[in-house]
């Protein structure tokens, strides 16, 4: 992890090093492993229960200590208590799934760097999966303190175990965390957690109106955000995106973060996990994108000739039957779509792959048979599923279809458009053109600057 994150921040923090060199002397590896460690190793994960704040240690992101020095490691987690030691704060110590232990001479250095400043307002430390080498620490350490900072220490066997004594849904628990603990529970269990989707923190097998609202008011679901935004980031050009399944226990365990409401970075998961929660928040939908009453609607998008009458049916009969919140998180997630298919030549996802990787995942009638005559895709354009059809269209003409949807944003048009929907207007040629010459007609203030003038007679007699 170390190095991946090394070699990503080096790149960044290179061109600031170039643009500050006369102003700091600090090398791109000194900065990396300074953010490095501010988000892997150490950070605070919002409140306990008494409102005392929690930091939260992370043994498994530990580096390997032939690669960097843990004394520079050290000062950075001192650095970091400091913003926390004049207060009360509680410190939670996830010690399983380490791969890279600290020797007994830095541990013992690391003791002694504690003054009395750290002791003192530490009211507790959590201790979870505590392993043998925690465990003798923590007894070596008894015997040199005062029993009293002895009391402030808890060993605790397990995630669940420790939500009873701290709101652990606040904290963003590495994989490595999650893998250790499947040791000792099957599932994460903790009370007093609202399961509705409407008031907690559920987010698959959740109605699309109590987590978006009957009109979308509500905003995007948070697993769709955070997948769109990291993939759109990271993925865009990962051949097979979409397509590739990812490592199991890591999707089960980002899956039921998120329905627990924790924190989670998917860099720690990677692109092919995010792309996969993606397509099953959809599939676990209660009611599907598409339902079985709209099969019939659907089916007739194929019997329309040419792209331009499938999107303009699309638009005037399928959109109006379809809730708001579906249609903005279509926008949304097409979008993305439309992005990585830009890229095929890399990631080898054309729109056809991608509207057969997603079309499934948008209805479960119930009738499995049925469900794959909808998503059935052929390659001539001429013929598939209804659903299929749909997501084809929308990949390739993301901004033709969904223009109605997009941001009610004023954006400048440049002169051109502007000259050429003139010439259209004076030739009376509609918008709604099959020809590759019109394309700028996709742009929405194209098509409404066309509309606007095709009504003013001025222009006509000038």
């Amino acid at each position: 992890m170390w190095r991946r994150f090394f070699q990503k921040s080096s790149e960044e923090n290179s061109i600031r090093a170039l643009q500050q060199q006369n102003i700091q002397h600090i090398s791109a590896e000194d900065e990396a492993l300074a953010d490095y460690v501010d988000t892997k190793i150490i950070y605070q994960a919002g409140v306990d229960f008494e409102s005392k704040p929690m930091v939260v240690i992370s043994a498994c992101n530990f580096p390997d200590p032939s690669e960097v020095d843990y004394n520079r490691i050290l000062s950075r987690i001192l650095r970091k208590l400091d913003l926390f030691v004049e207060s009360d704060y509680t410190v939670v110590f996830f010690a399983g799934g380490a791969q890279h232990r600290p020797g007994w001479a830095w541990i013992f250095k690391a003791y002694k760097s504690l003054s009395r400043k750290y002791k003192k307002n530490l009211k507790n430390l959590y201790i979870v999966h505590s392993s043998t080498w925690a465990r003798v620490l923590l007894d070596v350490m008894n015997i040199i303190i005062s029993p009293k900072f002895s009391r402030k220490v808890k060993y605790i066997p397990s995630l669940s175990k420790l939500a009873l004594y701290v709101p652990i849904t606040q904290m963003e628990i590495p994989p490595l965390v999650y893998t250790y603990n499947m040791n000792f529970e099957e599932e994460i269990t903790f009370q007093s957690t609202s399961r509705n989707g409407e008031n907690g923190p559920l987010m698959f097998g959740v109605p699309i109106e109590l987590l978006m609202g009957s009109e979308g008011e509500k905003g995007l679901p948070r697993v769709v955000k955070d997948c769109v935004t990291f993939l759109r980031a990271e993925g865009l050009e990962t051949e097979g995106i979409f397509r590739r399944s990812p490592n199991s226990v890591l999707l089960r365990q980002a899956r039921e973060a998120y329905d627990r409401g924790n924190p989670i970075d998917l860099e720690d998961y990677g692109v092919h996990v995010a792309a996969v929660l993606l397509k099953m928040f959809f599939a676990q939908l209660p009611v599907s994108v598409f339902p079985v009453s709209l099969y019939d609607t659907l089916r007739q998008i194929r019997l329309k000739n040419g792209h331009f009458e499938r999107i303009e049916f699309i638009r005037d009969t399928l959109f109006p039957l379809l809730l708001p919140p579906v249609v903005i998180l279509l926008h949304y997630v097409c979008s993305l779509l439309y992005d990585i298919s830009k890229h095929s030549s890399v990631n080898r996802m054309t729109p056809y792959n991608l509207a057969a990787m997603m079309a499934p995942n948008l209805v479960h009638s119930g009738n499995p048979l049925l469900d794959v005559s909808m998503c059935v895709l052929s390659t001539d354009n001429n013929s598939g599923g209804g659903v299929g059809v749909f997501m084809k269209l929308a990949i390739e003409h993301f901004e033709l279809m969904f223009e109605a949807h997009l941001p009610n944003v004023p954006i400048p048009l440049p002169v051109h458009h502007h000259l050429l929907v003139i010439h259209l207007v004076l030739r009376n040629i509609p918008p709604f053109v099959e020809c590759e010459a019109f394309l700028p007609y996709q742009h929405h203030q194209t098509r409404l600057l066309y509309y606007a003038l095709s009504n003013t007679d001025d222009i006509k007699e000038n």
